[in-house]
C-alpha cells in the first residue's frame, strides 16, 4: 500500500519549484488524514542557527506543545543574510514581510499589526490563550497521498466555510523534523548534534498562496501535487495548512499532518 505523505521538489538552498494546481475532477486523489473543525492556533517562530538566544525559544516552544497538545501546530522559519543550511529564500521574504529581523520572534496566527507577536517567548502562551478564543471561520481537511515510485504525492485541502469569507488566500507549507544541524548556543558554543525540529522546508502553492472566497456552509476543494527533495526524510515531514486573511495576516485556522502514518 502505498505510503501516505506529502513531499516538495527544492533544487538548493535558495531555489524553488512550485507545485501544480490539479483542477478539481482531474484526478482521483484517494483520501485519508486529519481534519480540525475547532479551532487551532498557528505559532510562527523566527528564528536562526546563529541565534544563541533561540535555543531557549526551543525550549518554550516544547513547553507550549505539552501544553496545548493538538490546538497548536507551530513552524519555525529560519531566515539570515547568509545562506546558512536551513534558510530559505521564501523565509526570508516572510521574515521581511513580519519585520522579524531580530530573532526570536513569535508571530502567533499572523501577529495581527503586531498584537500577538514578541520576542520574548514567555508571552507566546497568553497569546494562544487568546487566539483560542474566537469560533474559527473555515473548518480545514487535510490529507496527502504519497507514490513512492513516482516520488509524487497529492494533497487535498477540503475546506468548509462557517461564515462568509470574500478575501482569504489558502496557504501550505512543508515542514520537517529531526534535522541534526549545528547551533549557536546561549555560551557561545556550537552545537554540531543540534536537532532542529518544525522547520519551514518549502511553500506548496506559492509563498502567499491561494485566493479563494467561501460562503457560510459552502464546501471547496484544493488539490495539489509536487515532488519530494531527496535531502528530506519523508517520515519526518509533515504538511500545515492554513487560511488567512492577505489583509491582516490574521490566521483563521489550521491543520498539520505527517506524511506517513507512523
Amino acid at each position: 500500500m502505498r505510503k501516505l505523505l506529502i513531499i516538495f521538489a527544492f533544487a538548493g538552498i535558495f531555489s524553488w519549484t512550485g507545485c501544480d494546481i490539479i483542477k478539481e475532477g482531474d484526478r482521483l486523489i484517494p483520501i485519508t488524514g486529519g481534519s480540525v473543525r475547532e479551532k487551532k492556533v498557528l505559532l510562527v517562530e523566527f528564528t536562526d542557527q546563529n541565534c544563541r538566544n533561540c535555543p531557549n525559544a526551543t525550549n518554550e516552544i516544547n513547553n507550549l506543545i505539552n501544553r496545548f497538545s493538538d490546538t497548536l501546530v507551530t513552524v519555525s522559519i529560519h531566515a539570515n543574510p547568509l545562506p546558512f543550511q536551513l534558510v530559505t529564500k521564501e523565509g526570508n521574504e516572510y521574515e521581511q514581510h513580519f519585520q522579524a529581523q531580530d530573532h526570536p520572534d513569535g508571530i502567533i496566527d499572523g501577529g495581527m499589526g503586531g498584537q500577538y507577536s514578541s520576542h520574548d517567548p514567555q508571552v507566546w502562551g497568553g497569546f494562544i490563550l487568546e487566539r483560542l478564543k474566537p469560533e474559527p471561520a473555515v473548518s480545514i481537511d487535510l490529507s496527502a497521498v504519497f507514490d513512492e515510485t513516482a516520488k509524487e504525492a497529492s494533497i487535498s485541502v477540503k475546506l468548509t466555510g462557517n461564515k462568509a469569507l470574500s478575501n482569504a488566500k489558502l496557504q501550505l507549507w512543508i515542514i520537517e523534523s529531526n534535522i541534526k544541524q549545528w547551533q549557536l548556543m546561549l555560551d557561545g558554543t556550537k552545537n554540531n548534534d543540534y536537532i532542529h525540529n518544525h522547520v519551514f522546508r518549502t511553500s506548496v502553492n506559492g509563498a502567499w498562496g491561494e485566493s479563494f472566497s467561501i460562503g457560510s456552509g459552502e464546501k471547496k476543494d484544493f488539490n495539489y501535487t509536487c515532488i519530494l527533495n531527496a535531502a528530506w526524510k519523508p517520515e519526518d515531514i509533515a504538511i500545515v495548512g492554513f487560511a488567512y486573511n492577505p489583509d491582516t495576516d490574521e490566521a483563521f485556522n489550521v491543520q498539520e499532518i505527517s506524511l506517513i502514518n507512523k
